[in-house]
């Protein structure tokens, strides 16, 4: 596994030292890290045809900087680099990557990716939500569309959605991702009737 950048692209030092030389060039045991692992599954479903899409708040770089799906040329404003774009060779059963910071409007951002998933169900959407507050607002689209879309309509989707953690001590709303919420809504007994019954009305 490589990556490579082109010779006039000037990468940060830490990334280039600790990311790229490190992690991704193959030195002798080094470790692969989540952000790297979730790369090379991207990646190698590109390979394979499938297009690929992460989408949220700051997706590029993780919230933590904790993934590096596109570089920033530290010395020419606005040059970018993106290595699963840039270093897979296209060609016509070559999947498309995309990575996209979205804006602060999640219950737009979501319906748009779940309306996506729904007519392009060969891509993988992936919406990433890094704290508690960044989701909140998306709540009425989990309820009303994502969580129940099958019971209700027959509806299947495909949107992946990476929850917020519960990061305590950063205040009322990064500290609250009420994981409890989406245990309740698909936790209930009697979905598998519900279900049958919309089935039937459906289909009679």
């Amino acid at each position: 596994m490589s990556v490579h950048l082109p010779e006039d692209f000037v990468c940060h030092p830490r990334l280039k030292k600790v990311h790229i030389a490190n992690r991704l060039n193959g030195i002798e045991n080094a470790k692969i890290d989540w952000a790297t692992a979730e790369a090379m599954a991207l990646g190698s479903l590109n390979l394979e045809g499938y297009n690929t899409r992460l989408i949220g708040e700051d997706s590029e770089r993780g919230t933590f900087s904790q993934r590096h799906a596109v570089f920033h040329d530290q010395q020419e404003f606005g040059r970018r680099y993106s290595p699963l774009v840039e270093n897979i060779a296209r060609g016509p059963n070559i999947g498309r990557f995309q990575v996209l910071n979205t804006n602060l409007c999640e219950l737009g951002i979501i319906g748009y990716e779940y309306g996506y998933s729904l007519e392009s169900p060969k891509n993988l959407c992936i919406w990433e939500a890094q704290f508690g507050d960044f989701f909140n607002p998306a709540q009425l689209m989990m309820d009303q569309y994502i969580m129940c879309s099958e019971a209700k309509w027959l509806r299947q989707s495909g949107l992946v959605l990476l929850l917020p953690h519960g990061f305590d001590g950063a205040g009322p709303e990064h500290s609250t991702c009420h994981m409890e919420r989406f245990l309740q809504n698909v936790n209930s007994n009697a979905y598998d009737t519900l279900d049958m019954q919309a089935y039937k009305s459906l289909t009679s």
